[in-house]
């Protein structure tokens, strides 16, 4: 009988104690807030012209940062736009690409707004749209592509009818190797 009670007692202490542990681990993840899951979300210009969180932009939008270039497998812009939802490449005669989104193309993409730190670099000789060989950087020059999905034509005119694309450049003076 003194067996059997022991046994019982035994087991009841083996079966509680997972039971401890766990609590002692809930109360360790109860901390965690949400602020810990979305400190490192990047700040963006582009959506509304104001500088906010990428969660609080009233768009739909794509960041490629720099972290994300130099992973890339990517030699041009447009090839980092692979990257974005939505966006498809080709390439035209030889190696100028041809970049649209959602399906939806024509020659030089003159439904995309393209702007380097915030001026547009469209073209009238290609229509309106943009010659991507033409633009005057390369991607060791960019600190990240914000990219607009979708209408953006009220804040950025006629060109941003299918979305815009931003690219930010770093800053001459913080780049290392500057004088």
């Amino acid at each position: 009988m003194y067996r059997f009670v022991f046994i019982c007692s035994y087991l009841v202490i083996l079966l509680t104690l997972p039971v401890v542990h766990a609590a002692e681990s809930f109360a360790e993840l109860s901390s965690v807030t949400e602020d810990d899951f979305f400190t490192e979300l990047p700040v963006v210009l582009h959506a509304t012209r104001l500088q906010q969180s990428i969660d609080e932009t009233p768009a739909s939008m794509t960041v490629i940062d720099r972290q994300m270039i130099e992973a890339s497998s990517a030699t041009t812009i447009p090839e980092l736009l692979r990257y974005v939802p939505g966006f498809q490449l080709s390439y035209r005669s030889g190696d100028e690409a041809l970049t649209s989104y959602q399906g939806i193309a024509d020659e030089y993409g003159r439904r995309v707004q393209v702007a380097i730190d915030g001026h547009a670099v469209y073209s009238q000789a290609f229509m309106g749209g943009i010659l991507w060989s033409s633009l005057p950087i390369t991607l060791d020059d960019i600190e990240r592509i914000e990219v607009v999905r979708g209408p953006n034509a009220a804040a950025f005119g006629a060109n941003a009818l299918m979305g815009s694309i931003n690219i930010v450049t770093l800053d001459p003076l913080a780049a290392a190797g500057s004088m």
